[in-house]
């Protein structure tokens, strides 16, 4: 896949603005938690492991270039607090007993707030690593959840391994309800289709949207036929709701989606549904594999 250049800010260029590292902000000057006077200056992060690219405003892009699965996640930064938008694969070497945790202390000593895209894998290895985990509300979650607030991952959810098996709930989100990060809003919204849980982080007031795997560079996967209707009322909410002004970031490949592709997707399930479009047939993870394409749009379906 496509590998993300990383954007490194040259050390001159802080000094300039008058800013410093989180290095310089341990021997007591600001850093990171800087006022709405003062221009943030995005941290130079050092990993092995990951491409760590900054994303105007104050969002940090955070590759996994060692992971098998290529994937994508994304910390979002406020003022008063901070949203990881998943964990990666975990598949990296730990750095001082940690594989994602270390990368955000670089980069922030703000109270970060895990929410996953959704619960497969590839997205969820590094879970232990945080200690306040949000879910969307959606209903068969919050009934799914124990009254000591502990949810239960099921094989089907992870569709690979066992890990992790349970995770402790400790904010929900409405869909489509403002959270408040301190000079900075984000909504979660629920885009089934991947996954029933799947969700999408849209920063309204910059455009952004951050979307798991529901669309990314590279095929998509649907588990089971039955999800491709869901996933064509997805796509047709979204592409009502969020025209091209909207910048849209994937969870694998490379980590700009053209706004395009949704359409490019929208296309391409007409097709399957209409029975236009005819599969070639693979196997893949044990499971009979139904693989579409369109006009460089591909839809793999796994076959239950």
């Amino acid at each position: 896949m496509l590998k993300f250049q990383v954007a490194v800010l040259p050390l001159i260029l802080a000094v300039l603005c008058g800013a410093c590292s989180k290095e310089e902000e341990d021997q007591g000057h600001s850093g990171t938690n800087e006022t709405n006077s003062e221009p943030y200056v995005p941290v130079e992060v050092i990993s092995n492991a990951h491409t760590v690219t900054y994303l105007e405003p104050r969002t940090y892009i955070i590759e996994e270039t060692q992971s098998s699965q290529g994937n994508v996640c994304y910390l979002i930064l406020g003022e008063e607090r901070a949203v990881m938008f998943d964990t990666g694969a975990g598949e990296n070497t730990a750095v001082d007993g940690t594989r994602m945790r270390y990368v955000i202390d670089q980069i922030t000593d703000l109270p970060v707030t895990l929410l996953m895209s959704h619960f497969h894998f590839d997205h969820n290895q590094n879970i232990s690593e945080f200690d306040h985990v949000a879910f969307m509300e959606l209903e068969y979650l919050v009934e799914g959840t124990s009254a000591e607030g502990v949810y239960v991952f099921s094989d089907a959810e992870l569709v690979s391994g066992s890990y992790p098996a349970s995770v402790e709930v400790n904010e929900w989100w409405p869909p489509d309800t403002d959270i408040d990060l301190g000079g900075r809003s984000i909504q979660v919204v629920s885009i089934p289709g991947h996954t029933d849980e799947s969700a999408m982080i849209v920063d309204a007031q910059n455009k952004l949207m951050f979307m798991g795997d529901y669309i990314y560079d590279g095929p998509l996967f649907v588990f089971g036929q039955q999800n491709l209707i869901p996933y064509q009322t997805t796509v047709d909410m979204l592409i009502a709701n969020y025209d091209d002004s909207f910048s849209i970031y994937g969870a694998h490949g490379t980590p700009q989606v053209p706004h395009g592709d949704l359409q490019k997707l929208k296309d391409i399930l007409v097709c399957i549904d209409e029975g236009e479009c005819i599969p070639s047939m693979t196997n893949m993870m044990g499971y009979l594999v139904q693989r579409y394409n369109l006009n460089g749009m591909w839809v793999w379906v796994f076959l239950e």
